[in-house]
């Protein structure tokens, strides 16, 4: 179980004491934290695709030479 998801156990287990306890506005406040943890390791976990740019080059004194590259993000391998 990574950290994220250890939190957000321990947080639940919080709300229910609260719950139990009949403290909506502390409840309400730990649902909120809740909804944030889950939402930041959603995005942790997907899966990002790659960035690709096209870059066409050309001079205006010699329109027939042309050049294109397709680049990648430096931190990842190209396809």
């Amino acid at each position: 179980m990574d950290a994220r998801a250890e939190k957000i156990r321990e947080l639940l287990d919080m709300r229910e004491i609260l719950a139990a306890r009949g403290l909506a506005d502390a409840t309400s406040k730990l649902d909120r934290r809740i909804a944030a943890l889950r939402a930041q390791r959603a995005r942790e976990n997907r899966d990002v695709p790659m960035i690709g740019v096209l870059e066409i080059s050309a001079s205006r004194a010699s329109p027939g030479e042309q050049k294109a590259r397709l680049l990648f993000e430096s931190n990842g391998p190209p396809p």
